[in-house]
């Protein structure tokens, strides 16, 4: 406890010294911090479900075939239910034209505007895999599963308390849902808000689902289960595994009758904390070690401070040994002052990192799951002060070893103006120095990398223009308002008019799906100019339905050819446009326009359009086929108008619909830009907080190379003005300074080129059209550095030419 005390009064004694140890310490720690808040949150917490470590994804897999990790069909999921003994239950989700969700209109009463919902539909035993009991009523049981049961439905938390206004009384009652017709279900059972379960907010029986469970081949389930307790997934692959090869040979035929009935010969159990977060992990733990980098960075610093100060405490630590204090009892009360450093660094870094992780949270964009479940909890606190402690072990360590060798004859007869450093003392100080600038170089490069890999990102032509300008509305025209296609397509011609009519509109259509959201419909085709293929083995290709004036709402450019019109009726002669991937892929060395090609029935192309990047914009761009609405059937899709002040038309857009149809429901009123950040969103991340890191490590770097600068010429006064007066100038006591600094930052760059390859290497998969090794990017980063070294030079550089030969002789 003497120690102490005697700590933190020699620390208020420097207030100077104290504060840029702190900061420096703090500015490691929090960004340590919020980073394994992150990772804790995020990898290392269990999913709020009871034994979520026990929750497991199964799918088929058949790599010689072509997919991997794929769903299944009703009648295999009863054989693997049936015959498997390693699930305490085992569940699933229909899927229905690749996706587990489903769209459910709630047509509210009193008059209230119809709403859709997303939702799905299970077994009994869903919930129950996810450990998770309606708070309110029940379940599901066995008889509702069964096929004509009566129409049930469990509902959200959410959609009871803001649809429903929390209805006490609800259990029992009756709401009206459509979906594959309107019909009356009872409720049953309302889900409790915490943990919320997967898929919406309002599940029905799969016996309702509309596919029967006695289909095999085709990938309709998402099966999902819950081990039993002492089952590993190792266990469980190898028993599903012996299921399927069994089920494989037994029906593998059915594939002759085309590839969506392939079934798969192995199985992959896949758990779901992975499946939740699998395709982050890597990118944390990069992160994770660029900050120990940035931490490993400031306890050099600090070390280098520490070594600074030691230098001048050579006497008082020689008269505690005269007295009688022993090494051990010296090195203790050193090692009191680090640790009580590293702990005052620790409680600002916490601070820091409480504010860090709010910034984190604001900027991430979704871009990394379960991001809102961060928090800085009492493991993240203990953490932090086992961080703090070990931290001041690591920076304090060196400096008290040699700090307690003190030669007491040597120092005794120093006086107590001046002290002397040791060589040790200058050359460790030259390590740490040297090992901050190559720490700093090795993350400065790769956020270099980093950036320019985004900036290249953002320069992608995605082959629309103006994106800001297009609000895009999701309209979902399905159920009993629309008795058949013929109304549908009233109700889009009406809204079309209107919208192109309305002022500020410069054009409105309607597309089956935006560009950045998917490839659109697979459609297997043929031409037909060229001999006929079995439809099994006829290529793919990717549909959008769209209304005329698509092109010039999207901006995209007519190549050749020309756009839909309202002439092409369903009673004209069928009618697609192609991209240019389609024209150069399958009309490599002719003119498309003219041919004909089966796709949704024979039709004519009559335009190529340029290419948009609708799968991502990272992955190259897909042939595809687009068909006008008036000659496709169900033809729902996104309203997208452009205007200048495009989110201003939302309560235009929701009054226009409501005169049409006032059971049409609208949903996700966004511009494209908000798309188009989404896909931005995770190399923004990426790029924005290695950048921090670099940023602290160079500030770091920067501090280091002029603290030990500015220490080196203070220790050299008598000898600069020794120089000076035997007739050395000013521009060579500045070269002197400048070749002992740049001296060290560039062999710390030298050490840090040589390791960088290291770190580069593993952010080959994250970026974009530029290789990890460019030369450009690491001469430039070097560059950067040497110029930072030189700044941190010169201020020290410009004290030692204004030393005055006379003081410095007398202060010999």
């Amino acid at each position: 406890m003497n120690d102490l005390k005697f700590a933190l009064r020699l620390l208020l004694k420097n207030p100077g010294f104290s504060a840029i140890a702190i900061l420096t310490l703090a500015l490691g720690i929090g960004a340590t911090t919020t980073m394994f808040s992150v990772v804790n949150g995020v990898l290392l917490k269990p999913l709020d479900f009871e034994d979520s470590d026990r929750i497991v994804y199964v799918y088929e897999s058949d790599p010689e075939k072509g997919f991997q990790r794929r769903h299944t069909s009703p009648a295999t999921f009863l054989d693997w239910r049936r015959e498997s003994s390693v699930f305490e239950t085992l569940s699933f989700t229909a899927e229905y034209a690749g996706q587990t969700t489903r769209s459910f209109l709630y047509l509210g009463k009193n008059g209230d505007p119809a709403e859709r919902f997303h939702g799905r539909f299970v077994p009994n035993d869903y919930f129950a895999t996810y450990g998770v009991a309606p708070f309110m009523g029940r379940s599901f049981n066995k008889e509702e599963e069964q096929a004509g049961s009566a129409r049930t439905v469990v509902l959200s938390h959410t959609f009871w308390a803001n649809v429903l206004g929390s209805d006490p009384d609800i259990i029992g009652n009756t709401i009206t849902l459509e979906n594959q017709g309107r019909h009356t279900y009872e409720v049953i059972g309302i889900l409790p808000e915490s943990p919320r379960v997967p898929g919406g907010d309002i599940f029905s029986s799969c016996a309702h689902m509309g596919r029967p469970m006695t289909r095999r081949g085709g990938p309709m389930l998402r099966v999902i289960g819950k081990l039993k307790p002492d089952v590993s997934v190792a266990q469980a692959q190898a028993e599903l595994s012996a299921i399927q090869s069994r089920i494989h040979d037994e029906h593998g035929h059915l594939a002759e009758r085309g590839s969506h009935l392939m079934i798969g010969q192995s199985i992959d159990v896949f758990p779901l904390k992975e499946a939740t977060v699998g395709n982050v992990r890597k990118s944390l733990y990069i992160f994770s070690g660029a900050v120990l980098l940035v931490l490993l960075t400031a306890c050099a610093n600090v070390a280098n401070l520490l070594l600074s100060r030691a230098l001048t405490r050579q006497r008082e630590v020689a008269i505690r040994s005269a007295l009688g204090a022993s090494r051990i009892k010296i090195v203790r009360q050193l090692m009191a002052e680090s640790i009580t450093l590293s702990l005052m660094g620790g409680i600002v870094g916490a601070m820091l990192s409480y504010w860090g992780l709010q910034l984190l949270i604001q900027f991430n964009a979704d871009s990394v799951p379960r991001i809102a479940e961060v928090t800085i909890d009492p493991w993240v606190l203990g953490f932090t002060l086992f961080l703090s402690v070990v931290t001041g072990l690591i920076f304090g360590l060196v400096p008290a070893l040699q700090t307690s060798k003190a030669d007491l004859n040597h120092s005794l007869k120093e006086g107590s103006t001046h002290t002397t450093g040791s060589r040790f003392h200058h050359g460790m100080s030259h390590i740490f120095t040297v090992a901050q600038v190559a720490l700093a170089l090795i993350l400065l490069i790769g956020a270099g990398l980093l950036l320019q890999s985004f900036n290249k990102l953002q320069s992608i032509d995605l082959g629309f223009k103006n994106s800001n300008n297009l609000l895009t509305v999701d309209v979902v025209m399905n159920g009993a308002a629309y008795k058949n296609e013929s109304q549908r397509r009233i109700f889009i011609k009406g809204l079309l008019e209107r919208m192109n009519g309305t002022s500020g509109v410069e054009d409105a259509c309607l597309v089956s799906m935006i560009p950045d959201r998917g490839n659109g419909w697979p459609t297997r085709f043929p031409r037909m100019d060229q001999p006929q293929v079995e439809p099994n083995k006829r290529p793919t290709v990717n549909t959008r339905v769209v209304t005329p004036r698509f092109l010039s709402t999207y901006g995209i450019a007519l190549q050749q050819g020309r756009e839909f019109s309202d002439a092409d009726s369903e009673k004209s002669q069928p009618v697609a446009m192609i991209n240019q991937a389609f024209a150069d892929k399958y009309f490599p060395d002719e003119n498309p326009l003219g041919k004909l090609i089966e796709c949704g029935g024979r039709r004519e192309i009559i335009g190529i359009i340029s290419n948009v990047k609708n799968a991502g914009i990272r992955n190259d761009t897909q042939a595809e086929v687009f068909f006008p609405y008036t000659q496709w059937e169900n033809p729902s899709g996104f309203l997208t108008v452009r205007a200048s002040n495009p989110m201003a038309l939302a309560p235009v857009v929701t009054e226009y619909v409501r005169q049409l149809n006032p059971e049409q429901p609208l949903k996700f009123f966004k511009t494209m830009d908000d798309y188009i950040d989404r896909a931005y969103a995770r190399p923004r991340f990426r790029s924005m907080l290695i950048g921090v890191f670099a940023l602290i490590a160079l500030i770091l770097a920067s501090i280091g190379i002029y603290s030990v600068m500015a220490y080196s010429i203070s220790q050299r006064t008598s000898e600069m003005g020794i120089r000076m007066a035997l007739g050395a100038q000013r521009r060579d006591v500045l070269l002197l300074v400048l070749k002992q600094g740049l001296k060290l930052t560039l062999l710390g760059i030298c050490i840090g080129l040589a390791g960088s390859p290291a770190l580069t290497r593993v952010l080959q998969s994250y970026l974009y059209n530029i290789n990890a090794a460019d030369p450009w990017t690491y001469l430039g980063i070097a560059g950067f550095l040497v110029l930072i070294g030189t700044i941190a030079c010169i201020i020290p550089a410009a004290r030692a030419m204004k030393i005055s030969p006379n003081e410095a002789l007398r202060y010999e």
